[in-house]
């Protein structure tokens, strides 16, 4: 299940607080993406050029992969993936940008900047 969202408005920064969520096993990116797509579809106005940042230490069945991801083009979303510990092909199929880092202590400039600029 999903244990940490939020919505952020633009140009504000990504909250640490959910970088830091403990999760303990049970890694379901599909229930994460959809829920994500969810959110965006039900607050069109609102979120009408929102995109999904997804943070994980972990991988999942990509079977739904491809019908979520095009689902969240046909709503305009970006899937920006941020994998902690895993192989970058684990998210490949979920998400349109993919960066990996061992830790958050030793993220590098450019994923830091992708995922945290303003």
């Amino acid at each position: 299940r999903v244990k940490f969202e939020a919505v952020v408005q633009p140009r504000d920064a990504l909250p640490e607080e959910g970088l830091f969520v403990s999760c303990c096993g049970g890694t379901d990116i599909a229930a994460a993406v959809a829920r994500g797509i969810e959110i965006i579809r039900t607050h069109p106005g609102a979120l009408c050029k929102a995109d999904i940042v997804l943070v994980t230490d972990g991988g999942s069945d990509a079977s739904a992969a491809g019908v979520l991801r095009e689902g969240a083009a046909a709503l305009g979303i970006t899937i920006f993936g941020l994998g902690i510990g895993v192989e970058r092909e684990w998210l490949a199929p979920w998400c349109d940008e993919v960066h990996v880092v061992t830790n958050l202590s030793t993220i590098d400039d450019a994923s830091a900047t992708a995922l945290f600029a303003a």
